[in-house]
């Protein structure tokens, strides 16, 4: 079977290497890293990135009230914050890091530096808020949601919960 093939039966990931037949978590993943570089190089290189999650004229990002009230579902169990792990390395990671502390491999070439998801502000942020600006998306950070469920958002934020400092 040609290498070809093998990608479109979900054989091999981008990598090559075997995924068990997890052709959805590897095409989310060429898409949410193709749509980062696109948002990249169509923004352009900053000269200095500007703070997270911000445009260019404000500071912060604040989630509207009654979104940012709502709770998480998806209790914090062990298998939900491995599958919000997993989700975060398949869409976050590229931008955020791998450690969430917004130093991706390609975060220097975004016109807004990703957010550090250790950090004090964003760990006192709401599940609810974070739920809300993963949905919505924001100027380099596209909306995650026609690529990740709803309970794999919520996911998401059990695995962020994780990363404080």
């Amino acid at each position: 079977m040609m290498a070809k093939d093998r990608w479109e039966h979900g054989i091999t990931s981008h990598r090559g290497y075997p995924m068990a037949g997890n052709h959805t978590m590897t095409s989310m993943a060429v898409r949410g890293a193709a749509a980062c570089m696109a948002v990249a190089l169509m923004g352009g290189l900053a000269a200095a990135p500007v703070a997270a999650q911000g445009p260019s004229n404000a500071a912060t990002w604040v989630a509207p009230d009654q979104p940012a009230s709502v709770p998480n579902p998806v209790p914090a169990t062990k298998d939900a914050v491995a599958r919000g792990q997993s989700l975060f390395r398949a869409n976050c990671e590229m931008c955020h890091g791998q450690h969430g502390r917004g130093d991706g491999m390609i975060a220097a070439s975004l016109p807004v530096h990703p957010a550090d998801l250790t950090s004090d502000a964003v760990q006192a942020q709401t599940d609810g808020a974070l739920f809300w600006k993963m949905t919505e998306g924001r100027g380099p950070m596209p909306s995650a949601r026609a690529t990740v469920p709803e309970a794999g958002r919520w996911a998401l934020i059990d695995y962020i919960r994780t990363l404080k400092k």
